[in-house]
């Protein structure tokens, strides 16, 4: 079973005075500790902006990396296909022959 509500009638009163006597809550945070919230704040602040700043430094190595790796790929591409050009030339090139016939000796 269970208990009923009871509600017990004030009067308006008495109420209303009390609202009225009641004064502004005074503030619960002190000066000092105002200041040390703000330098609080301004060292999260400068700490959000290094980290920032950190941040896109590493994406600019990345980036740099990344165009070296690029460079040196097409440095390797040029120096293939300029030994490629060579060996090209030289087999164009009428060669040679490595042995001569030996020459009649005078007898």
């Amino acid at each position: 079973m269970r208990k009923k509500r009871v509600f017990v009638k004030r009067d308006g009163a008495e109420a209303a005075p009390a609202a009225e006597e009641a004064a502004p809550p005074q503030p619960v945070i002190t000066a000092a500790e105002i200041a040390a919230r703000e330098e609080e704040s301004r060292k999260a602040a400068t700490l959000a902006a290094k980290q920032q700043e950190e941040v896109q430094q590493k994406q600019a190595q990345a980036k740099t990396r990344k165009t070296k790796k690029e460079k040196e790929a097409e440095e390797a591409a040029a120096k293939v296909s300029a030994k490629e050009a060579e060996e090209a030339a030289a087999a164009a090139k009428p060669r040679k022959p490595l042995l001569r016939s030996p020459k009649p000796s005078p007898r």
